[in-house]
């Protein structure tokens, strides 16, 4: 089955999955690498946990490329990914920056690395990072998958989230993304996202009123 057809939720939901795992190798390369081979060849940074990180960066390069293409090609126009131009913009300019850690983690892993203190520092220097734009990357799906599922504009993440914000300035360089649509998408998707949130406030209030009539009964004290 091709990425493609995994949709819009599916992809992101990828994209959470393999930002994820980046975070557990790396994690595991900063606990477990001195490595010793047959020749008696030591390195404090073992070429395994360097080359899973290279290939889920570039796994994340992928989804994202993917991803770009179907929110522009799909015949589907009731994500508000897809509506807002605002969120294409900001999901095809995140793909320079994937494509840049993924490099760095290409040429960590052609590094032939030695052992000694200067090995240890560089690895866990280069790991933390790691783990920050993993943790970064998992945070950027989820908010796009939450606001898939929701229905939300660029603009109305922007306002509700502001660490989200700085993440999205910091891969459109300094700029502030914003939404782009007509009044009348703007119109529909506040509409539909009302109604969702109108639901699940609905289904909070029915259960409040259910608790008042059932409360739950006392247990007797055993004598």
């Amino acid at each position: 089955m091709g990425l493609g057809k995994l949709g819009i939720n599916g992809l992101l939901g990828i994209g959470i999955l393999v930002s994820i795992l980046s975070v557990l190798v790396s994690i595991v390369s900063l606990a477990d690498g001195t490595y010793t081979d047959e020749g008696g060849n030591t390195t404090n940074y073992k070429t395994t946990w360097r080359l899973i990180n290279a290939i889920l960066c570039a796994v994340v390069v992928i989804i994202t490329i993917v991803l770009t293409v179907f929110i522009n090609l799909s015949a589907n126009k009731d994500s508000a990914l897809i509506k807002d131009f605002g969120w294409r913009k900001l999901i095809a300019g995140t793909i320079l920056p994937y494509i840049a850690v993924t490099v760095v983690n290409v040429i960590n892993f052609l590094i032939p690395w030695g052992e000694g203190i200067g090995v240890h520092v560089a690895r866990i220097i280069i790991e933390l990072i790691n783990i920050a734009c993993a943790l970064a990357q998992v945070y950027s799906f989820g908010t796009k998958l939450m606001a898939s599922v929701n229905q939300q504009t660029l603009d109305d993440v922007m306002k509700k989230n502001p660490l989200y914000k700085e993440i999205a300035k910091v891969k459109t360089i300094g700029k502030t993304p914003t939404s782009e649509l007509s009044s009348l998408e703007k119109f529909k998707i506040k509409e539909t996202a009302d109604a969702v949130n109108k639901g699940k406030k609905g289904k909070e209030e029915f259960g409040k009123r259910q608790r008042r009539r059932n409360p739950p009964k006392r247990r007797k004290k055993k004598k």
